[in-house]
């Protein structure tokens, strides 16, 4: 398991309980995979439905599978949006403030 922490001195390294500090560190979970997640998972979803579809109708073109998943695509952004620049946004002010802790 990689870990950025562990590349500095530890005399340099603060621990902290934040979310956001862990991700540095090398926490399961990283920032961009839970920001992804949301889109991600919907649009799975879509597809194996509109797949499923497809396969039951014998309907088989490429705008049947690709405009439902982009319009649930828009529609994750539209509602989760604000999260997600929130989150973006708090990691990358928490990682620009413990830069120089990092570096020493």
């Amino acid at each position: 398991d990689w870990k950025l922490a562990a590349s500095m001195p530890t005399s340099s390294v603060q621990p902290s309980t934040s979310t956001n500090s862990m991700i540095l560190k090398g926490s399961d979970t990283s920032i961009g995979e839970s920001i992804i997640m949301p889109i991600d998972i919907r649009t799975l979803a879509t597809g194996f439905i509109i797949g499923m579809l497809q396969a039951a109708t014998q309907m088989n073109e490429m705008t049947l599978s690709f405009v439902p998943k982009l319009l649930v695509m828009v529609a994750v952004l539209f509602v989760a949006g604000h999260w997600m620049l929130a989150v973006i946004t708090g990691y990358t002010r928490e990682l620009v403030t413990t830069i120089p802790q990092l570096v020493g």
